[in-house]
């Protein structure tokens, strides 16, 4: 329980820090890839993180795909490709994430790894 009100309230003050973005004409654009919501927490990170979204009139993209570099690479293109504003990786796996969280770094995009 613990851990999911950490990752909730990192949640609330990433997209509070998007708030200042989306100051521009159009929605602001997050891109989330992760664990399939299989297990109650993965589906409450999920779902809290699209209802927040959508308090806020964001467009959230999201793809699971299961801590997979395979999957996590078209994610990640898909993620280019429609000009997402900033990217959040919940896959848990600091060594699965790094290359991702560096191309984003190179691409320009801000990125936040659960």
């Amino acid at each position: 329980m613990k851990k999911l009100l950490v990752l909730l309230l990192a949640l609330v003050m990433v997209l509070g820090t998007c708030s200042a973005v989306a100051m521009a004409e159009e929605p602001l654009k997050i891109g989330y890839f992760g664990l399939a919501p299989t297990q109650a927490f993965f589906k409450e990170v999920y779902d809290s993180l699209e209802a927040a979204c959508a308090d806020r009139g964001y467009e959230l993209v999201g793809f699971y795909t299961d801590a997979d570099p395979a999957e996590m690479r078209t994610a990640y293109e898909q993620f280019k490709a429609q000009g997402v504003d900033v990217i959040i990786d919940g896959n848990a796996y600091s060594d699965i994430m790094q290359p991702f969280a560096e191309q984003a770094v190179a691409d320009g995009i801000p990125y936040i790894g659960l």
